[in-house]
């Protein structure tokens, strides 16, 4: 049986069984979210990389600074990373050592997008067929 290329893969992300393993780092940000994220919550929840030469968001305690509950608290907000709403279907981010939910032979409609050697996205997809949570979105007003 194929898997319906209208349904979008869903990982299981909400809550995640990996204690969000994938926002220890923080994340990539660009100018326009660093901007916005530390005008709405504050200079703490952002930190210039000088080593990457990029805006992240800060790590607090060994997670991300948004990270609440194992949840991430601005899911649903507009300043809402790219890296993360893309992750993993996102090529330069999607290293599989960032989710240990990704090529464990559990979903294997997901292993199959990864090459298991250089455990890197095979293919991009759709905007329509990501999803990185398995709860609805709540649509702003």
């Amino acid at each position: 049986m194929s898997r319906d290329p209208d349904r979008p893969l869903l990982l299981p992300c909400n809550p995640c069984p990996h204690e969000s393993a994938c926002c220890t780092w923080g994340t990539p940000l660009t100018d326009a979210e660093a901007a916005l994220l530390g005008a709405s919550f504050g200079t703490a929840s952002i930190t210039w990389d000088p080593r990457e030469g990029e805006w992240r968001t800060a790590v607090v305690a060994g997670a991300c600074f948004f990270l609440k509950d194992n949840s991430c608290s601005i899911h649903d907000d507009q300043g809402y990373p790219s890296v993360c709403a893309g992750f993993p279907w996102a090529p330069d981010e999607s290293e599989v050592d960032i989710c240990p939910e990704l090529l464990t032979g559990k979903r294997p409609e997901i292993d199959a997008l990864f090459d298991p050697e250089t455990k890197k996205l095979r293919v991009m997809l759709p905007p329509s067929q990501r999803s990185t949570s398995t709860m609805p979105r709540r649509r702003r007003a």
